[in-house]
Order: structure tokens, then sequence, then C-alpha cells
């Protein structure tokens, strides 16, 4: 999750994740997703 927060610091135009979702147990997993939903309705 640090990486996705030191990545935004910069409000960039496109951020692509790169499998944010490998090596997760499921509700690890649900949370990301969640965050990123967020993160998606905030620089919209």
């Amino acid at each position: 999750m640090s990486a996705i927060a030191r990545g935004l610091m910069s409000f960039p135009k496109l951020f692509m994740l790169d499998e944010p979702l490998s090596n997760l147990v499921p509700k690890i997993v649900a949370l990301v997703l969640e965050t990123v939903r967020k993160l998606k309705k905030i620089m919209d």
C-alpha cells in the first residue's frame, strides 16, 4: 500500500498497477480492490 501512496503523491494522470493482487490473502485482496475503487472516484 505504501508503494501506491508514493505513486499517487505526484497526482499522475495515469496510474498503472502491475499485479497488485499477486500473493495476497483474500482479505487483503478485498481491501486493495476497495481502496483502488475509492481512489478512482477521488481522482476522476
